[in-house]
Order: structure tokens, then C-alpha cells, then sequence
């Protein structure tokens, strides 16, 4: 390993990204010279300034437009196993650089086969899976950044029974979920981002048989009523995407309330024409201020010229703190498609990368050779009952002693994470109860759950239990008086 590979691997990482397309995040520099081996057209006069040029999307128009440059670099590709896994290979050297612990990374393997006619290919798609698997292998063991694949069917293709049996085969070895994406050839002007297609529908519901984990585009190209048609007919997990939710309170109340998780993608929303350049209010902050489910993702480097860093900081300039990064990269753990058991290890890595140390009691077991939960550590206990009902300075009742003397009690036992409660006046909700701020993201993700838990408590204590279920990390105990 060289030093560079070296430095990769021991930088810190503590994103993870959902949504991006492998086949739309290569290199344009590795297109190029592929491209020149293979003495294959390049655009304008052939240089790379001229292909960078051809690739990049600059003015938004359409979904339909952000495609059109796969229809000019897919076919430098397709056939070549070897491009395939160096492709995937500095696939994860990128994300590295980028901060990336686990990335769940979607391609159509029919694009990358070399050929147009897909029917009884199923062997050679195989072939084209194995090679970005190798490739992602290798990237892991060079620069420390996890890879899985969801295989992504195009819309209207024929393709999806291809994509479910490449599921089943592949499962836990490098695939953990499928997709249905559009089609750059699709330039209808009566596409359907979601379709009532039979074939597609049946897909997902064998696959949901099967034990697939399932994605799916919504909300982009269509409106709200294409995520709710991918939730109640598709029965999909996450959703791709999904801005245009906001356009429907009842949909997207329905969706906050049940966690629902959308793979944002920042610049792409823009360059898509999706979100419009002058939008007041961009959906991803709706989300961000209503305590919605989502991650931040880089969709298409290839398209958009931009890497999963500069999507972070595009969304820091709508106001996204540092807070909803962490909270976005928290939500985007908890919606991964790992098995439980590497679920919480991945958890358990961000929590170290960031410096945040969750003690574990003398007599504990790994998390992998136990489902029982370990000693309970109480970090943090308030009237939050009282908090969240917001706090009455002219209120001298017995509820307001109890309520100092906890915070008198927290303090004390807080020592660990610095988990202060003070300027009781400014206790408005749940999040400007504590300092720390991780804990604080926590508790803003299980907002709706912990309201639900207290309304009936006189106060409750947040503890923190060390269990297999990673989802449990933060959990309530109801103290009567």
C-alpha cells in the first residue's frame, strides 16, 4: 500500500451515502482514456477539456435532459469487465476522500453488457456484478470505505426480472437491495415515474418475498402522489429522492409520521430542474426544519461536476448546520440496507469517528454475540414532560421543585458528555434541552416518539442502552411520582 492509499484508509469517515449511481459517477478522466484506447468517438475535436464540457450538466431543463451524456460515455464501457472493476475500484478511493464509511452505490448492470438485445444474458449480467464487486473489494481493503451495491432496473425496460434474480444470487455477496430508475432513452412525454406496470409491481413484491431490500425513484420527475404510490403499491423501503412531496401536506405528514427515508441529492435536485433555481424555500431544508427522515447524497458526480462534499456544502448554504449533517448521516445508518449485526458496528464507527464515547458497563458482551441488552447508563434525565409544554416562569407549583432538583440530579450524572441543563426560560422543545450535540440530533429524530411517551409521565429519563438493535440506542424510561 502506498503512503496516499495509506492516508484514505486512516482518515476519518463518518458519512454514508445512499444514493448514487455508480454507472453515473465515474471519472472523467478515466472516460477519456478509455475512450482514446479503445479509438472510440469523443466530442468536438476530441480533447478532454471538450468531454468534460459534453459531460456536465450546466443549465437545468429536464430529467430526461441531466441523461442525455450517459447516452454519450456508457458505450466507452459496456463489455469491458476490466473498466468495470477499476471503475468501482476508484469508486471507493473517491468516496474516501470524500469521508465515506458505507456507501450503498446503484448501477444497471444491462447498460455496462456491451450489447442492446438483454434476453437470456442472465450469465453475463453476473459477470458484469462480479466485476464491481471485485472492484469494491479491493477499494475496501485499500482505502477503508465499505461499498455495497443496489442493482438498478430502467423504467419501462423489460429489465426488472433480470434485476431480482441478480438479487437473489448476489444476496450477501455484494448486493443488498434493487431500484427502478428512469431510462435516458425515455424521452415520452407521457412518462410515468412510478407505473401501474404489472410486471415491475410483481417484481417488487417477490422481491419483498424474498428478503430484498427495495428503493425506489420518487418525487422527482412526478409529484407526491408518485411517493405514495411507491410506498402503498411498491412497498418500498427508502424512497429516491422525494422533494416534491412537499407539494401534498396530507402525503407528506403521512411520511414524517412514519420515518419515512429520502435519499436527497442536493445539486442534482437543481441540475435535474426538479427544484427551480429561485425556490424560496428548497424541500431538503423543509425536511431538515421538520425533523424529517433523510440523507444527503451526490446522485451523479459524472453529471453534475460536483463530489459528495460540495452537496454538503450547497446544502450549508441553504442553513444546514453541522447538527443536521451529523443527524442526516445518523438517519442514512439507520436506513442502510446492512444486516442488523454490521448495522450497529457501522453506527458504532461514526460514534468513534467523531470522537463521541458511549461507555459500555464491565460486564457487557459485543453486540454481535448477544441480543440481550447490556447495563442500562443513564445520561440524561429532565422534566421534559414540562419542557416540551413549554416553561412557565410564574409556575411556583410542587411540579417546578421536582423539576429543579432533576436538574440538579442530571448534572450530576452527566459528567461524561457534558449534558447540562441550563437557562430553563429557553426551554422551548426537546432539542434546546441539551448541549451535546449528537445526543441532541437523537433526540430530534425520535421527537414524535418520545411526545408520545411522556404525555401521560410527570417526567421520564433518556438512557442509553447498548443493544443489538441500533435503533434502540436511545430509549425512554417513565418515572411516576
Amino acid at each position: 500500500m502506498n503512503p496516499s492509499q495509506n492516508a484514505l484508509k486512516n482518515l476519518p469517515k463518518t458519512r454514508v451515502e445512499l444514493h448514487v449511481h455508480l454507472d453515473g459517477s465515474v471519472r472523467h478522466e478515466t472516460l477519456w482514456e478509455l475512450a482514446k484506447k479503445k479509438n472510440m468517438k469523443l466530442p468536438g475535436n476530441g480533447t478532454f477539456e471538450e468531454l468534460q464540457d459534453a459531460l456536465v450538466i450546466k443549465n437545468p431543463v429536464d430529467l430526461t435532459h441531466f441523461l442525455q451524456p450517459f447516452l454519450i460515455f456508457t458505450q466507452y464501457i459496456a463489455g469491458d469487465l476490466d473498466a468495470i472493476e477499476r471503475i468501482a475500484y476508484e469508486f471507493c478511493e473517491d468516496e474516501a476522500k470524500n469521508g465515506v464509511a458505507y456507501v450503498e452505490a446503484r448501477y444497471c448492470p444491462h447498460f455496462w453488457l456491451g450489447t442492446t438485445d438483454f434476453h437470456g444474458k442472465l450469465k453475463e449480467l453476473g459477470e458484469v456484478v462480479s466485476a464491481v464487486n471485485r472492484g469494491f473489494q479491493r477499494g475496501e481493503n485499500d482505502f477503508g470505505v465499505k461499498a455495497n451495491t443496489i442493482l438498478s432496473a430502467l423504467n419501462g425496460t423489460g429489465t426488472i426480472k433480470d434485476i431480482v434474480e441478480l438479487c437473489k444470487k448476489f444476496k450477501g455477496d455484494g448486493v443488498v437491495g434493487l431500484d427502478i430508475a428512469m431510462n435516458a432513452n425515455d424521452k415520452s412525454e407521457t412518462y410515468v415515474e412510478v407505473p401501474l406496470n404489472q410486471e415491475e409491481i410483481g417484481a417488487y413484491e417477490e422481491a419483498r418475498k424474498s428478503g430484498i431490500h427495495r428503493t425506489l425513484h420518487a418525487g422527482e420527475a412526478g409529484g407526491a402522489e408518485m411517493v405514495q404510490r411507491a410506498l402503498d403499491v411498491y412497498h418500498t423501503e427508502r424512497v429516491g429522492h422525494g422533494y416534491r412531496v412537499v407539494e401534498n401536506e396530507a402525503i407528506y405528514s403521512s411520511c414524517k409520521e412514519k420515518r419515512v427515508h429520502f435519499e436527497t441529492c442536493p445539486w442534482s435536485s437543481y441540475l435535474t430542474g426538479t427544484v427551480p433555481l429561485g425556490v424560496r424555500k428548497h424541500p431538503i431544508v423543509r425536511f431538515a426544519e421538520d425533523g424529517v427522515n433523510f440523507s444527503l447524497n451526490s446522485d451523479d458526480p459524472t453529471l453534475t461536476g460536483r463530489t459528495l462534499r460540495d452537496d454538503y456544502v450547497l446544502a450549508a448554504s441553504w442553513g444546514l448546520t453541522e447538527a443536521h449533517a451529523i443527524r442526516a448521516n445518523l438517519n442514512a445508518a439507520h436506513a442502510c440496507f446492512l444486516p442488523d449485526n454490521e448495522k450497529a458496528q457501522l453506527i458504532k464507527k461514526i460514534y468513534k469517528e467523531l470522537n463521541i464515547k458511549l461507555p459500555v458497563s464491565e460486564d457487557s458482551v459485543d453486540s454481535e454475540s448477544s441480543n440481550h441488552e447490556q447495563r442500562v447508563y443513564i445520561r440524561f434525565c429532565g422534566a421534559l414532560e414540562l419542557a416540551l409544554r413549554g416553561y412557565d416562569e410564574s409556575d411556583v407549583s410542587e411540579n417546578m421543585g421536582v423539576y429543579h432538583e432533576l436538574i440538579q440530579f442530571s448534572a450530576e450524572l452527566d459528567k461524561d458528555l457534558q449534558i447540562h441543563l441550563s437557562q430553563t426560560s429557553a426551554f422551548k422543545v426537546i432539542p434546546k434541552i441539551v448541549e451535546n450535540e449528537l445526543l441532541q440530533c437523537m433526540l430530534e429524530v425520535y421527537h414524535d416518539e418520545v411526545h408520545k411517551e411522556i404525555k401521560h409521565a410527570d417526567y421520564v429519563a433518556i438512557i442509553v442502552v447498548e443493544t443489538t438493535d441500533v435503533s434502540r440506542k436511545f430509549q425512554l424510561v417513565i418515572v411516576l411520582r
